[in-house]
């Protein structure tokens, strides 16, 4: 459906796949809530949308990403003096089963937790945590010097062993220029790992998740198996001692040559 102006507006400040994905969720709203418009909804429609989805049958991931979607449109609209409240400000997300939660994180789990970082060094510490498959304190430790041509990271990890990985097309840009700004000698991030934790904490309390940089880590070597990546490549980019330990997340291996060089990675 043909979705009205205000909201391609919204769309139009994504990236591509994040814009695809808000589409089709605002245009599902849409039609719920006809014939009232997307900026006449109360919290009550929003809540009346909420339980249409869950009726259905979703995933509680599926469900928190939907509602994400018109959560963001909803805070943008307010921001931009279109409404003179937010409705989905107190609207509540769908809780994701015990077993699923903060070890393991969805691709829309992610895409969530990473959009509702503050833009900046936040949102950037959440690409890269999800980007390199690293564990938090190795992220907390990188400095510039340890971004190398071919846009590889190197990464110290535990007992101090050290390994290169690949970084991301879509995250490679914005930590280069973070680590210039940083300068020689001083940490890309400025912050401990108590910090980030609470970062990404945060970041999936605003919708229910339960969220811990771990489960970044997890996330990326469940989506690069998924991709088709081999697993010897997951188990380097992540530093396992032991391909054991990465058979965790598969059921089998593939052939891409590095997990970093095709996830992709949420705006």
């Amino acid at each position: 459906m043909t979705l009205p102006p205000e909201a391609e507006r919204f769309l139009e400040g994504l990236t591509d796949l994040t814009a695809d994905a808000y589409r089709v969720d605002l245009g599902q709203l849409a039609a719920h809530l006809a014939p009232l418009s997307l900026l006449g909804a109360s919290l009550a429609d929003l809540k009346s949308w909420s339980a249409a989805l869950e009726a259905k049958g979703l995933k509680p991931a599926t469900t928190q990403r939907k509602l994400a979607a018109a959560k963001s449109f909803y805070r943008w609209a307010w921001e931009e003096e279109l409404l003179s409240s937010n409705p989905a400000a107190r609207l509540r997300s769908p809780k994701v089963p015990a077993r699923d939660s903060g070890r393991y994180l969805s691709p829309e789990q992610v895409a969530i937790i990473v959009g509702n970082c503050r833009p900046g060094r936040d949102r950037l510490l959440a690409r890269t945590l999800f980007g390199l498959g690293a564990r938090v304190s190795e992220v907390c430790r990188l400095g510039f010097s340890d971004l190398r041509d071919g846009q590889k990271v190197r990464v110290v990890g535990k007992g101090n062993r050290e390994r290169v990985v690949s970084c991301p097309d879509s995250v490679w840009p914005e930590l280069l220029e973070a680590a210039r700004a940083a300068g020689p000698g001083a940490k890309i991030f400025g912050i401990d790992r108590r910090a980030a934790w609470q970062i990404i904490h945060d970041a999936g309390a605003a919708n229910g998740i339960h969220a811990m940089p771990h489960g970044l880590r997890h996330g990326h070597a469940s989506a690069a198996i998924a991709a088709g990546c081999d697993l010897q490549a997951v188990r380097h980019q992540l530093g396992h001692a032991s391909l054991t330990t990465t058979s965790v997340y598969a059921g089998g291996g593939g052939d891409r040559s590095s997990s970093g060089d095709f996830l992709e990675i949420p705006d």
